[in-house]
C-alpha cells in the first residue's frame, strides 16, 4: 500500500477526477467492451449528453452513430488496436448541432489487478455500493483484517474475481461489516500460509498428481480432494507445469 491509508487513496484518485473533469478537452473512456467508465464536464458540452445518462453504457448504443467516425479500433474492418490515433470528425450531437472535433485515440494498458493493489479498496467500496443500490440496503463495509487479507492476495482472475469475491461475502455477511469468515475459502488459505513458517508443504506434485488421476483430471474435483481452494491448485499447476508431464488424462470433451 506504499504507506497509504484507504482515505489518502480515495482522495488522491477523486483529486484526479477533478483535474481530468476541469480539463479544456473532452474525455470519454471506456473498456474494451465500449463501456464508457469516464466522461468529463467538456465531453458533456460537446455532445449534449449528461455523464450520469452514458457511463455504464456501450459508446455505440448512446450516441447512435458512431462517434469516433469509425475510425477508432472498435469500428473499422481493419482496426489498429493499441495504436495512438488523431483525425477530425463531425460527431453526433444530442441536440443535433454540427461541430468538427479533433479527436485522439489513446489505448490505455490497465496492469493486472495485482500489480495495481492500490486500486483494490476503491474499487471494492465502488462494488459494495453498486450492491447497496441494487437491493436497496445500505452499503456493507469492509473490515481491516478483510482489506488486509484481500491486499495479500494475488488475484489470478483480476477484478472479474474481486466483484464475485465480494458477492459471495455480501451473501455470506450476517452484519454491516464484511469480515474475513466472509471471504472466498481462496483468501483463508493464503493468509493461513503467510502466518506460517517456512514454504507451504501441502501441495506436492505427488498429491496434485495422484489428485488429478482420480478425478480423471476435473481441477475442481481435484481441489476438494486436496482440501484446498481451486485458486490455489491452477496456481501451483501454474508455478509447476510439470506436474502435468506423463499424466493419462482423458482429453476434455467438446460441446
Amino acid at each position: 500500500m506504499q504507506g497509504l491509508s484507504f482515505e489518502e487513496l480515495l482522495s488522491n484518485t477523486r483529486n484526479l477526477e477533478r483535474i481530468l473533469d476541469n480539463l479544456k478537452e473532452g474525455i470519454i473512456a471506456h473498456d474494451l467492451s465500449r463501456r464508457i467508465f469516464f466522461f468529463n464536464k467538456e465531453a458533456e458540452n460537446i455532445t449534449g449528453y449528461r455523464r450520469e445518462d452514458v457511463l455504464g453504457r456501450d459508446c455505440h448504443e448512446v450516441f447512435g452513430e458512431r462517434f469516433c467516425g469509425e475510425h477508432c479500433s472498435f469500428c473499422g474492418s481493419d482496426p489498429l488496436i493499441g495504436e495512438y490515433q488523431e483525425y477530425t470528425v463531425t460527431p453526433p450531437s444530442k441536440h443535433g448541432e454540427s461541430r468538427r472535433v479533433e479527436i485522439s485515440v489513446i489505448p490505455i494498458h490497465i496492469p493486472p489487478l495485482r500489480e495495481r493493489k492500490n486500486d483494490i479498496p476503491l474499487l471494492a467500496e465502488h462494488f459494495l455500493r453498486e450492491a447497496g443500490d441494487q437491493y436497496d440496503r445500505q452499503p456493507l463495509v469492509i473490515s481491516k483484517d478483510a482489506l488486509t487479507m484481500m491486499l495479500d492476495y494475488d488475484w489470478p482472475g483480476n477484478v472479474r474475481e474481486l466483484q464475485n469475491a465480494l458477492q459471495f461475502a455480501i451473501v455470506r455477511c450476517n452484519d454491516r461489516v464484511i469480515s474475513p469468515s466472509d471471504l472466498p475459502l481462496e483468501f483463508r488459505e493464503r493468509s493461513g500460509r503467510l502466518g506460517r513458517r517456512g514454504p507451504d508443504r501441502k501441495l506436492t506434485g505427488d498429491s496434485v498428481r495422484s489428485a488429478l488421476l482420480r478425478t480423471g483430471g476435473n481441477k475442481a474435483a481435484a481441489a476438494r480432494l486436496l482440501d484446498v481452494g481451486r485458486a490455489t491448485l491452477y496456481r501451483f499447476l501454474s508455478d509447476r507445469p510439470e506436474t502435468l508431464d506423463g499424466l493419462d488424462l482423458p482429453a476434455p470433451k467438446r460441446r
